[in-house]
């Protein structure tokens, strides 16, 4: 039988679990959208790892990518898509109910609840 908490690890979605991504997710849920010069200079990434990050969140629907032009410079738009703020919304869910059952494991003690999340996850074996 699964556990709680291997339940709610298994409802850790894993493209948002990604550090640049999580990031890229909540600076959107905090500003509603972004340039992508915006998102390049607060989250201190390369061009060319924003922009995989970005195609990645792309495919699976989380953001909309949209370019314009700015006078004679383009304008890269991102903006998260409802099924993305949805997905951001369960994430943090998620992590909400693996933090309240790893610690109802282990009580007082966080290393008691760590072995414990190891021992029902079976890590090392």
């Amino acid at each position: 039988m699964t556990s709680l908490l291997t339940q709610a690890i298994d409802d850790v979605d894993d493209a948002l679990h990604q550090k640049a991504r999580l990031a890229i997710m909540a600076a959107l849920a905090s500003l509603g959208g972004a340039s992508f010069l915006q998102l390049k200079e607060a989250l201190c990434l390369s061009d060319g790892n924003l922009s995989t990050h970005l195609a990645t969140l792309e495919r699976k629907g989380y953001v909309e990518i949209t370019k314009s032009f700015q006078g004679k410079k383009t304008l890269t738009t991102i903006l998260p898509t409802e099924f993305g703020q949805q997905a951001f919304e369960g994430y943090l869910a998620a992590l909400e109910r693996v933090i309240s059952e790893a610690r109802a494991k282990g009580g007082s003690s966080s290393i008691s609840g760590v072995r414990s999340l190891a021992s029902d996850l079976e890590v090392g074996k």
